[in-house]
């Protein structure tokens, strides 16, 4: 029997419209991925357990990841969920933005 894939979170519209206005800015990143790079956030355990993941491709996780700003602004568009994790894959990010990111997820799988 063919396991079935879960669904994807859909988006919070914050989410959505953050990252449009960061790639609008312009931000200059320093972020490291590839074409295959990806986020998956999981805004409590229950989505967690459920693989119900809000997914970021390698350019949005460029924008969001790329300063303890973008962040902030990052965390404020989830509604500063308490115990959200968040899974990178091959995203390497700055030990400031990943410091601010410990703080405020429950976990961070850097898979």
């Amino acid at each position: 029997m063919l396991k079935r894939m879960k669904r994807p979170e859909k988006r919070p519209e914050k989410l959505e419209t953050l990252i449009e206005e960061l790639k609008a800015e312009g931000i200059v990143s320093d972020v490291e991925t590839t074409k295959t790079s990806k986020a998956t956030i999981f805004i409590d355990n229950a989505a967690a357990e459920e693989e119900r993941g809000i997914n970021l491709n390698f350019e949005e996780c460029q924008v969001v990841f790329a300063n303890l700003a973008t962040v902030e602004r990052l965390m404020e568009a989830l509604d500063d969920p308490d115990d959200a994790s968040l899974v990178l894959v091959d995203v390497k990010i700055s030990h400031r933005v990943l410091d601010r990111l410990e703080r405020s997820l429950s976990a961070i799988d850097e898979g």
